[in-house]
């Protein structure tokens, strides 16, 4: 067939649809070394037709697909900052003058730098803090500038100023702790800093609030706290989903992804998600991959999703490049050089003219010849940085395996000097050579683990676990090995419990020589939840145990206090309560002596649960008061919806449906700008129960209907009980005029020439809802919903037998 002319004939068709608001998708199946030509018409004939492309190629190592796919200016969505790493903190009085510092151990600040940045903070207090002296708490706030690439945070207060030198992100809950923690200072010294002559010794240990709250634990210390990070990807699904939609009202919008099979995962993610939740718009999504029984089973299955849907089509396009008669082309002159630059560009996924004179040894006059006649050629792309996928495809295939390691070796290098930048594809290239020669295993930790970093800061929890394994694999040092294992095993946990299992005896079997108290600690931490989850409770608890003797003994209190309240949580699932609550008693105490208020707000609402379902009404709602104002005072908004949501269940036992309306609508507010799914459809859930005991039943259903929406378009919630809900709205509206046909049946006045019809449709609307009926009871897993809705049944069953009123 004549692939280009058939394609372009149905991509015309296509894209009309599209622009008629009707999603459409067309999925090219390829050789490797197909034309890209189809590919380039479609691009002009969508351009000609003013619609707005983004294209992206998988196939290009250096960048991520996300940051291909979306223009320039959307991108900032798709990444996060790392939580703050404080290194440093300075406690001065109004002046200037330093009262006290404390500095990260392990601080990667240069002792220079630390000099010029406590030279500019006292400066600074001294110019632009002065006015805020003798004002009230409330009315100070927090100066911020930037340094060498740190941030610097000043809190002034009456008498004293706190200064905190971090990188990463600035959270709101950061700065309540520095006014809290000053206030804390002030007040407690308040006579002594009032007639403070200057003398060291009068203020000796005066920060030591200073170090309990930002040093002491392991908030501040950049680590990812990877359940809130899949908390900011499901946001980010739904931002890209946004803007995909407001990108096509106006006109049509067409996606181009090439070379799907060689995507990550979480981009084969976002976009099942956009396109599965396509609704009305005007998008068109062309992609491009290899042969599907070649290909992994992730993408398979999104595939296979995508094609599912009724406005996709599929095609198949075999291989029609020669790159000998594409060479023969370039003049004389320039084919040799051309035949080495492709070889190098393609393992590069790079044209820099610095990193090809470095791998190749030729002229750079000779190499900027050279490539200039490519780009006239067409073997580079627009951008003139790579190579055009198809032919770096068909280059690689045809290399042998002793030139491919020539090239990728002296290519590693010259690129880790030219483009340091591009460290997704030095972590690749160092990563294959340190499995063929092990002297280059040193680069290939330090590639891999700055790699995951990127990766994770991208959302792409696969990607950063496989440069961990990496890491670890190729790591000599047993403490940076364990570190990497462990970062490997957090990300696996929610997802892929085998490897977990795995990868824990791994570090168990690591702690045979490094003897590390806090690395068992941990190793046994994850066995216990691997066990409960298997569920060997009594195990699990012996695992929890072993783990806090470990922990406890290297003074790790943070790590400790999550094990203890993970044994608590075990027991109250068990139905425990006894156990569970002495458990968490215990741990408030130790919260408080720690200052870890994260975890006390958990474990007090814990607590709360326990009351309600023993019936102290009152004693629940005096904790889980105490746990929002720890909340509210700290800053820590992403704690307020689970507070919120047991104080709407409270509000629901104690029959003030109006004060759980406000928790669940305060609730919600918080969720619906964090992406968290799962949380707003249970609390929309919730408010759909408040609404139908103040006998609003058009907003019970709004609420109800639209949980069901988000839990279909997310894949998060317990979709059964979500349909159920609905069912039981639609049948209680029916059976009230159901009722109101059957007792006018009953009347003698009733015409005889309608009666029989009347009989039929009623018998055939109790029959469907019944059949609707019998298909929720079958998936029910609940014997309570069971019996609740067989009961429904029988009602149903009473009302059909009409005969019996005639």
């Amino acid at each position: 067939m004549v692939f280009s002319d058939e394609f372009q004939k149905l991509f015309i068709e296509y894209f009309d649809k599209a622009e008629a608001s009707e999603p459409q998708i067309i999925l090219i199946e390829k050789e490797p070394g197909a034309s890209i030509l189809p590919v380039m018409n479609a691009m002009d004939t969508a351009d000609m037709a003013g619609a707005n492309i983004w294209n992206a190629y998988f196939g290009d190592r250096s960048q991520l697909p996300f940051e291909q796919l979306l223009p320039g200016n959307k991108k900032k969505i798709l990444n996060i900052e790392k939580p703050p790493r404080i290194e440093l903190a300075l406690l001065a009085d109004e002046n200037g003058m330093n009262l006290g510092t404390v500095s990260r151990d392990n601080s990667s600040l240069d002792p220079d730098i630390i000099s010029a940045m406590m030279a500019a903070v006292r400066n600074f207090v001294k110019d632009s803090l002065s006015m805020h002296a003798g004002k009230e708490l409330s009315e100070q706030g927090v100066e911020r500038f930037e340094m060498q690439g740190y941030k610097i945070l000043v809190c002034s207060g009456n008498l004293l100023n706190l200064t905190l030198i971090l990188s990463g992100s600035t959270p709101d809950q950061l700065i309540s702790e520095m006014r809290r923690i000053l206030a804390q200072i002030e007040g407690a010294n308040q006579d002594m800093l009032a007639k403070w002559n200057g003398s060291v010794s009068d203020v000796e240990g005066i920060e030591a609030p200073v170090f309990d709250s930002f040093f002491a634990s392991k908030q501040y210390e950049g680590e990812w706290d990877f359940q809130q990070m899949n908390q900011h990807r499901s946001k980010m699904y739904d931002d890209v989903l946004n803007i995909v939609e407001k990108q096509s009202r106006d006109g049509t919008l067409v996606i181009i992804a090439e070379d799907l099979d060689k995507a990550d995962i979480t981009s084969l993610q976002l976009l099942s998600y956009v396109l599965r939740n396509l609704e009305s718009s005007k998008v068109l999504f062309l992609g491009t991959h290899g042969a599907l029984d070649s290909l992994d089973g992730n993408l398979k299955e999104i595939i296979n999703l995508i094609g599912a849907l009724e406005y996709s089509t599929s095609m198949r396009q075999e291989s029609e490049i020669d790159i000998s008669q594409m060479i023969e082309k370039i003049s004389q002159e320039n084919r040799g050089t051309v035949n080495v630059i492709l070889r190098h560009g393609a393992i590069l996924g790079t044209l820099d003219t610095n990193t090809l004179k470095d791998s190749t040894r030729l002229d750079r006059n000779i190499i900027s010849n050279a490539l200039e006649e490519m780009i006239r050629s067409g073997f580079i792309s627009g951008s003139g940085q790579h190579l055009t996928p198809s032919i770096g495809e068909s280059v690689l295939d045809e290399m042998e395996k002793d030139e491919i390691m020539k090239i990728t070796e002296s290519g590693a290098l010259a690129l880790e000097i030219n483009n340091p930048e591009k460290t997704i594809v030095l972590a690749e290239l160092f990563c294959w050579l340190a499995e063929k020669k092990p002297e280059y295993k040193s680069k290939a930790v330090k590639h891999a683990s700055s790699c995951a970093e990127i990766y994770i800061n991208n959302f792409n929890r696969e990607g950063a676990t496989r440069m961990w394994l990496a890491a670890y694999e190729f790591s000599h040092d047993i403490d940076d090995k364990s570190q990497f294992l462990l970062n490997a095993i957090e990300l696996e946990e929610d997802s892929h419990w085998h490897d977990v299992e795995k990868h824990v005896n791994e570090l168990l079997n690591l702690l045979e020589i490094s003897k590390s108290d806090k690395y068992r600690g941990l190793a046994y931490k994850y066995l216990g939840h691997i066990t409960n989850k298997a569920g060997d409770f009594s195990t699990a608890i012996s695992y929890l145990e072993i783990a806090e003797e470990a922990l406890s003994s290297a003074k790790d209190y943070d790590n400790l206090a999550w094990v203890i309240n993970t044994k608590g949580v075990f027991y109250l699932r068990k139905g425990k309560n006894e156990i569970a609550w002495k458990i968490f008693q215990e741990l408030v105490k130790l919260c408080d002596l720690h200052n870890n208020l994260n975890l006390k707000i958990k474990v007090m609402v814990n607590m709360a649960y326990i009351q309600m379902s023993q019936g102290d009404l009152q004693g629940s709602d005096e904790i889980l008061k105490e746990a929002y104002g720890i909340a509210n005072n700290a800053g820590i908004a992403s704690s307020k919806p689970d507070i919120l949501w047991h104080m709407a269940m409270l509000s629901y036992h104690q029959e003030e449906y109006e004060k759980g309306v406000e928790h669940c609508k305060e609730a919600l507010d918080i969720t619906y700008k964090s992406g968290r799914w799962s949380q707003t459809i249970n609390t929309l859930s919730v408010l759909s129960v408040m609404y139908i005991k103040l006998g609003k039943e058009n907003l019970s259903h709004e609420k109800n209907m639209e949980a069901y929406k988000m839990a279909k378009k997310t894949g998060e919630g317990d979709l059964l009980a979500l349909t159920h809900n609905l069912f039981c709205y639609h049948s209680r509206a029916c059976s009230k005029w159901l009722e109101n046909s059957v007792n006018i049946f009953k009347e003698p006045s009733t015409h005889a020439e309608t009666s029989k019809a009347v009989r039929e449709d009623l018998a055939n609307i109790l029959t469907n809802e019944i059949k609707a009926m019998s298909g929720v009871i079958d998936s029910s897993i609940s014997d309570e919903n069971k019996q609740k809705l067989a009961q429904e049944m029988k009602d149903m069953l009473e009302l059909l037998e009409l005969d019996k009123l005639t």
